[in-house]
Order: C-alpha cells, then sequence, then structure tokens
C-alpha cells in the first residue's frame, strides 16, 4: 500500500480550526517500525481500523522504495517466469505516478535518449526502473564471463568448476501496449483514436488468454521502449477530474 502527499485543496479541508493543517485530523498513519501496518482513524476513538499488508509505503516515500519493493518481478521475467505488477486505486491516488512518474516525465526519459542505467531519474516510475533492469540482466546473460573467455581461447581454469553465470546466445524482447475504456480493449500504439476494439479469446487447451489484432513491437534496448511508452502515453483517454487535473480515464497494460 503506498500513500500518496495531500494536495494543496486536501491540506485547506483538513487543517485545524486554527488553519494549521498540522492540527487537523489524522485519518491514516503508518505504525512503525516494520513499515507493514496502518492505522486508519474514524471520528471517534472506537472507529479504529488497524490493518498489515505484505508493505506500507508512506507519503514520503521515493520512487526507488516502492520499486525496491518488487524489483524482483524484473529478474523472474528474465528468467522466463511471468510477473505481473498491478496497480488499483481509486481515482487521483497516483497509480499512474507510481507506474511512470509524474506528468511528463516518460516523454522528458524519451527526448533524452535513455541511454544507459542513469537515463531515469530519481521521480521514475516502475515501469521505466523495470525496464532498465530487464535489459541490464539481459545483456549481462548474453555477454561471455571472463572464465568463460579464457576457457574460449584455451586459458586454464579449475577443472569441473562450473561458469558462475549461466548465459544465453541471444535474446528476444517484444512489447505491447493496450487501453480497456468503456469495457472495449484498444490498441494503445495503432489505434490512438479508439476506433477498432480488439477481442479477447482463450488459447486451446486452458493456455491462457490474448488479445486478437494486438500490436507487437520488437525493442532492443531501453530507448526503444520508452519511445513506445511514449507514444501510447499520449494517445491515452484522460479527462480532468475535481481529484485530477489529468486523470486517466482508462485501464492500460504494458507487456515485456
Amino acid at each position: 500500500v503506498r500513500v500518496r502527499p495531500l494536495m494543496e485543496h486536501e491540506v485547506l479541508r483538513t487543517a485545524g480550526s486554527d488553519g494549521n493543517p498540522d492540527n487537523g485530523h489524522q485519518v491514516l498513519s503508518l505504525d512503525p517500525p516494520d513499515g507493514k501496518s496502518l492505522t486508519v482513524n474514524g471520528a471517534e476513538a472506537r472507529h479504529q481500523l488497524r490493518v498489515r499488508f505484505d508493505a506500507c509505503f508512506g507519503a514520503e516515500s521515493t520512487q526507488e522504495q516502492v520499486y525496491s519493493q518488487i524489483k524482483e518481478c524484473a529478474s523472474a521475467v528474465v528468467k522466463g517466469v511471468n510477473a505481473t505488477v498491478f496497480a488499483y486505486g481509486q481515482t487521483g491516488t497516483g497509480k499512474t505516478h507510481t507506474m511512470f512518474g509524474p506528468p511528463g516525465h516518460v516523454q522528458e526519459l524519451a527526448a533524452a535518449g535513455g541511454q544507459g542505467a542513469h537515463a531515469f531519474g530519481a521521480m521514475s516510475g516502475v515501469i521505466p526502473r523495470a525496464l532498465v533492469d530487464v535489459f541490464e540482466q539481459l545483456h549481462a546473460l548474453a555477454t561471455p564471463t571472463q572464465q568463460q573467455q579464457q576457457q574460449q581461447h584455451g586459458g586454464q581454469g579449475d577443472e569441473g568448476e562450473a561458469s558462475p553465470t549461466a548465459t544465453i546466445a541471444s535474446y528476444a524482447v517484444y512489447v505491447s501496449f493496450v487501453q480497456i475504456y468503456n469495457e472495449q480493449v484498444f490498441d494503445m500504439l495503432r489505434d490512438p483514436s479508439r476506433g477498432k476494439p480488439l477481442e479477447i479469446h482463450e488459447e486451446d487447451m486452458g493456455g491462457g488468454v490474448y488479445v486478437q489484432g494486438l500490436s507487437e513491437y520488437g525493442v532492443g534496448s531501453f530507448a526503444d521502449c520508452l519511445e513506445l511508452l511514449r507514444l501510447g502515453e499520449e494517445n491515452r483517454a484522460i479527462r480532468e477530474t475535481h481529484m485530477n487535473q489529468a486523470s486517466s480515464r482508462s485501464h492500460s497494460i504494458f507487456t515485456v
């Protein structure tokens, strides 16, 4: 669970009778020291609920701290294991911020070229960070280790010693980007006007589900992914709400 900071109008609304925001009623509080519990405080003392989760992040938490909790998902994908990071919450709770970053952030990264691990900033969300991890780990697996290079050129190693890392001959990465809008599925990369809804089908023999006609793009780097993320985000349906000036009006799924 991640708790976002209060917006300016929320701070004013929850201020104490003296106008001081610090003296207002605190509805939600995180309970140290384990960082896994939070308390919901009602208007009366008897209306209090304390719950535990795998992890709780307060309003001061950073994007890096949040990603560190789920970064093993990127490693799982490299190992061939399906992994999903699902952001759930009502409008204005910070889902897009957590997954992508602040408004315009993906566009800024794409414009900068997205070169290397230092291409993303402190405000980058889960998806840019996971993409960097995936490509770094794939590159490491596809690059011969020093010991393997020595063995290839007749170098002497310890007899029977296994290679320190398993390597792969080559790899291919494909991505797709869909949005679910008004209970219909659209390709965010090929259908910006949302004119051609796609159909979901179930594979034979219980092999899962797939979206018929969904485009997949081959990518060779973090920068390639950023360009597709930029394009998809620009095509996403948004509108202003009282909670968010650019609220996402669709559910999006970015698949690697």
